[in-house]
């Protein structure tokens, strides 16, 4: 028979390591010895009290006494449920390493060791929050149910569970706990009381916290994630199973006050808020702290989904109009928020009421009319775009005087911060509106297409002179220098400290338009100038640089975008009328910013199709009458003869060329062409404009 006296039963590095246990106990205490790899001696160890273990109970069930064997059988659990100064046994290390073999062995040698009182956290618990579920069902199986399931923070393992598993809490769902667990120690009260399902389900921890609240605070995938990362593992949160085990979590608030509908709807989890409307309905009324249903606080934490579900739930329509404790509405929220998505959305919806005022007497018209800053803001903001929304959809003030409702209500300006502020700004606009007439004045003396050589007869000009693009791109690169040029004067004067505020406010927001012009001027000059070199070889390669041009000619114009939502919610309000006043205002906007586009691609097209440097004759071959030499600019040299011509490069030409010095009449070419810029062309009309043409004069014809 064994001496089971032998064996100390507070240290089992004395039984591995034949040292003494005050010589080699540290702060992790009795686990020392495992933490520092000595798992074989500490197995041997194990194996031994189990050894022991077993013989005693053999003892005990054949009926005959052991003598002083029952304390030597006190002192084999009191061994393997020693604890550290964290409150930890070795199995709770044994968890840690994942070592399945030692967790076996533990709880055969003590099947309620998972059930010793911890104040931090219980085997279970670190099983099952470190994903090690096989771990956790060995223990439930070892113990029959005799184990602790609680863990820090007075959370249980359901809140664990419910963030990482949905297999694992149904399965902690489906276990059944004992009740009145025997051989406790007398310190665990806590324990030792029965727990169900329905009890962990319901629990809260130190925060009041539930389960469910844990549950439904797990964020969707958004579609954007979905594309990016169609691999990434989804998790399925079984908040039907924890209705189901208990409805009442879903009545049962925090310390704060929110249910767990609001947490829900705080973190846009509409899935989430659907089961539980399925489930418990009367929970979509449930007011927090501030008297706020979920629908206020997916307003005030800008969940788009959440507001789109309930206006679009008829059966939901009731709280609409449902005020907190300060008396705002969730419409009152959007205007406070400065979203302009959730305000077009309740603002679309005919049964949101426009005229209901808070506690402090504020109609949603008041509350957006408050908050837009008087300083320099520009007019199409967000909450200048409500207040012009609700004067349109004719929303009313509340009952309060309007002179004292601007000096309590309104913000009042604050003329030397804003003077400061301004200064800042145009210091930095100015640097962008500079770079940008920079590269405008470098782009116009570094032509596409290069020039032709000085050995030609119109050498140094641009080869590509005639063409439509090349005659778009000067267009545009000019309108690029000189908005950037003007926005530069504007932020000069708008910088300027002793200039009066209004002066600057005006030449500011003026700069800022001009600067956003010259940025799109300077991105069609971009696509102009590649577009001429490369379509000619490819084009399809031409069309492409263009397109991705357009991108930058399109940018920055959000607002738009916004102010055609918020016209489709006038239209379903008040019908096409007033929406159309929105459209008229996005169309004045949209031609303010892109008017320059018909100059740069219409003026070329209407000179080439109708040139003014090119006056061609009525017939191939034409003999011109002597003109008097009243109408003539005297010219030492003559046109050459049609033989020395070359038609790829004319020379310039003028009035007087139309005769030799002798009056003879001259052949001229078929395609003659008797002015190669604007100046020659004039000077050859304009003799005959002032002085009327001579008597046998036949007129040339201007294609």
């Amino acid at each position: 028979m064994h001496n089971y006296s032998s064996i100390e039963p507070y240290n089992y590095s004395n039984i591995a390591s034949k040292k003494n246990n005050s010589n080699i106990r540290d702060e992790r205490g009795s686990v020392l010895d495992y933490r520092k790899g000595h798992r074989r001696l500490l197995v041997e160890a194990i194996r031994l009290l189990q050894a022991a273990t077993d013989q005693i109970k053999d003892k005990l069930v054949a009926g005959r006494g052991v003598g002083g064997e029952e304390g030597a059988y006190a002192d084999v659990k009191a061994a393997v449920r020693k604890q550290n100064k964290l409150g930890e046994t070795i199995l709770h290390e044994a968890v840690r390493r994942a070592d399945n073999d030692m967790v076996d062995l533990l709880m055969s040698v003590d099947s309620e060791l998972a059930l010793v009182h911890s104040e931090g956290t219980s085997p279970l618990y670190l099983a099952v929050s470190l994903g090690y579920h096989d771990i956790a069902k060995l223990m439930y199986n070892k113990s029959g149910g005799r184990l602790s399931c609680f863990g820090p923070n007075g959370q249980n393992v359901l809140h664990a569970s419910v963030l990482r598993s949905e297999a694992m809490t149904k399965e902690l769902l489906g276990w059944k706990w004992k009740r009145n667990l025997p051989g406790l120690a007398e310190q665990n009260v806590r324990q030792s009381e029965a727990f169900t399902s329905d009890d962990l389900a319901k629990q809260g921890d130190q925060d009041g916290s539930t389960p469910l609240h844990f549950a439904v605070s797990v964020e969707e995938r958004s579609t954007i994630n979905i594309c990016w990362f169609p691999f990434y593992r989804t998790l399925n949160v079984p908040i039907s199973d924890l209705l189901e085990a208990s409805k009442s979590a879903a009545f049962q608030p925090d310390q704060t006050g929110s249910f767990a509908i609001h947490i829900a709807a705080s973190r846009g989890v509409q899935k989430a808020i659907s089961i539980l409307l399925e489930k418990c309905l009367d929970c979509a009324g449930l007011p927090d702290a501030k008297g706020r249903t979920f629908l206020h606080v997916a307003v005030e934490r800008k969940r788009h989904n959440i507001v789109k579900f309930v206006c679009r739930n008829k059966t939901l329509s009731w709280m609409l109009n449902m005020q907190d404790n300060d008396g705002n509405t969730a419409f009152h929220l959007a205007i406070q928020a400065g979203d302009l998505g959730i305000f077009g959305c309740l603002m679309g919806n005919q049964q949101v009421c426009l005229n209901l005022a808070n506690n402090n007497g504020l109609t949603p018209l008041d509350l957006s009319k408050s908050n837009i800053p008087p300083q320099f803001s520009l007019k199409w903001t967000a909450l200048n775009l409500m207040y012009e929304t609700l004067k349109c959809a004719k929303a009313e003030g509340g009952s309060i005087r309007r002179d004292l409702f601007d000096k309590n209500y309104t913000c009042q300006e604050d003329v030397e911060n804003e003077s400061e502020k301004m200064t800042k700004l145009a210091q930095v606009a100015i640097i962008g509106s500079v770079l940008i007439a920079t590269v405008a004045f470098a782009a116009a003396f570094t032509l596409p297409g290069g020039y032709r050589s000085d050995d030609h007869a119109i050498g140094g000009t641009p080869t590509l002179a005639r063409s439509y693009t090349f005659h778009a791109f000067l267009i545009s690169i000019t309108l690029a220098y000189v908005y950037s040029s003007l926005a530069t004067f504007g932020l000069i004067y708008s910088a300027m400290p002793f200039v009066d505020l209004s002066i600057r406010r005006t030449y500011f927001r003026s700069s800022l338009g001009v600067v956003a012009c010259s940025l799109r001027t300077l991105a069609v000059s971009f696509a102009l100038a590649v577009y001429t070199v490369i379509a000619p070889a490819d084009r399809c390669t031409a069309l492409v640089v263009c397109l991705s041009a357009a991108i930058v000619m399109a940018f920055g114009h959000l607002n738009v975008v916004q102010t055609l939502a918020l016209a489709r919610a006038l239209h379903a309000r008040m019908g096409f009328r007033l929406s159309a006043m929105l459209l008229l205002r996005v169309m004045m906007q949209l031609a303010l910013a892109y008017w320059s586009y018909p100059l740069i691609f219409g003026l070329p097209a209407y000179l080439t199709s109708h040139p003014i440097d090119r006056l061609y004759l009525p017939q191939p071959l034409t003999l011109c009458p002597p003109i008097p030499s009243a109408y003539l600019f005297t010219r030492p040299t003559l046109r050459p003869p049609v033989e020395t011509l070359e038609a790829s490069s004319p020379p310039p030409l003028c009035a007087n060329d139309l005769l030799p010095s002798s009056g003879a009449p001259v052949r001229y070419p078929a395609d003659g062409v008797l002015g190669r810029s604007p100046m020659d062309a004039l000077s050859l009309a304009l003799p005959i404009i002032l002085l009327g043409p001579p008597p046998s004069y036949r007129p040339v014809a201007v294609r």
